[in-house]
Order: structure tokens, then C-alpha cells, then sequence
């Protein structure tokens, strides 16, 4: 089957990935109750700027040094080593606030908080995210749930892992079983293997915050 009778299959102009168009021209729209998921899906992608739905992924890396500290989501963790970088280099942030922007089309932080710029020196990351946060809210989305992977050959991070979640779900605005957080070594192989890098991967599920009942009272 072709691309474009895909897309109609789909209800989205094969020109547009991101049509408001959920429901087929080829076949007849179903009903449902409106106080269904189903229903409430449709009236929130109605006025969301896409579907009710954003998924965004970002990635961020480090070269590590002795005797710098090393911060993961907030987190200042007990290290011999640490992460160079214009901020506080915390590679967890870093890639949470470049998933959130992505999501909503909004570019990266290295366009936002440049590191060529004096006034990113040190920076706390949180205020990265917070930025990022800011403009997911602008656009009419909130946080649902996100997972990240951190690689990294030592210290180990099982132990702080729940100092991690806490961070992360407070600065989302969520419940810690929405943050999911991995750590990775490099086996001995590459930079990360080799002790000379950190590195952190982020996905975000974002969902439109437009309640039915605000819809219900216009």
C-alpha cells in the first residue's frame, strides 16, 4: 500500500504528519458517548495545535575531568570526577529540556541558553528546564510521563536513582511512577567505557491540558 492511501487510511493528509484529521474520509466516523476517552481525545485535538499527544526525544553529553562535581537531575552525586560544561553540566536536565522542546517544535537549549553567553555561566539546569516547561505550557501541553537513560562508567547510580526520580517529578509536575531513570556503562568500550564522557538520553510523552469540562462551559 502506497503512502498517500495510507494516509487516508489514517485521516491525515499525506502532505501534513501532523494533521487534526483522526478520523478516515474513506470510512464512516463511529460514534461514542461523549464523556468516553475516545470523545474527550477529540475534543481536546480540536484545540490543541496537533493531536492531544507530543512525544519528544533529546540526547546530551559531557566530557568528564577530575576534580569537578558531578550533578544528574539536580542531584550532586559523591565523584572523583565530573562534567565539564558552560552550566552545571548536568546531562540529565540537559536532555529532559532539549525532549521537551523538541516535542513541541521549539528548537534546543543551545539556542535559548547559548554557552557562549556569561550570563549561562554555572547555571542551574533546573532553570533550563523550567524554560523549556514554560514553552511546552504556551503551546497547551503538559508533562505526562518521561524515561531517561544516563550512561556513564562509574560512579554507580543505583543508589541515587530515588534522589533522581524526586528531582524529576517535582520540577514535571508529576507522580515519581511517571520518571523512569536507567544507568548504563559503557562495558570498558568507547569514551563513555573509557571514563571520559557522560551521556544521557530523554524521552517525553507530552498530552494537550484542555479539560472537557472547561470545553463543556463555553
Amino acid at each position: 500500500m502506497n503512502e498517500a492511501l495510507l494516509s487516508r487510511v489514517r485521516g491525515q493528509p499525506a502532505s501534513s504528519p501532523c494533521s487534526h484529521s483522526w478520523i478516515s474520509p474513506v470510512f464512516p466516523a463511529p460514534r461514542f458517548p461523549p464523556d468516553s476517552p475516545v470523545a474527550r481525545l477529540r475534543v481536546m485535538s480540536q484545540h490543541a495545535s496537533t493531536s492531544p499527544h507530543r512525544i519528544g526525544l533529546g540526547t546530551d553529553r559531557h566530557r568528564l575531568e577530575p576534580g569537578l562535581p558531578l550533578v544528574l537531575a539536580g542531584v550532586t552525586i559523591p565523584s572523583e570526577i565530573g562534567a565539564v560544561g558552560h552550566s552545571d553540566a548536568d546531562v540529565v536536565f540537559h536532555s529532559l529540556a532539549d525532549a521537551l522542546l523538541g516535542a513541541v517544535g521549539e528548537g534546543d537549549i543551545g539556542e535559548l541558553f547559548p554557552d557562549t553567553d556569561p550570563r549561562y555561566q554555572g547555571l542551574d539546569s533546573r532553570r533550563i528546564v523550567e524554560e523549556a516547561l514554560r514553552r511546552v505550557q504556551l503551546r497547551g501541553f503538559q508533562a505526562e510521563n518521561v524515561d531517561i537513560v544516563i550512561e556513564l562508567e562509574r560512579p554507580k547510580l543505583l543508589p541515587h536513582r530515588p534522589a533522581m526520580r524526586t528531582s524529576i517529578a517535582a520540577l514535571l509536575g508529576v507522580e515519581e511512577s511517571c520518571v523512569g531513570v536507567k544507568a548504563k556503562t559503557g562495558e570498558g568500550l568507547g569514551p563513555v567505557g573509557e571514563g571520559k564522557m557522560i551521556a544521557a538520553t530523554a524521552v517525553v510523552l507530552l498530552v494537550g491540558v484542555l479539560a472537557v469540562g472547561e470545553e463543556n462551559t463555553k
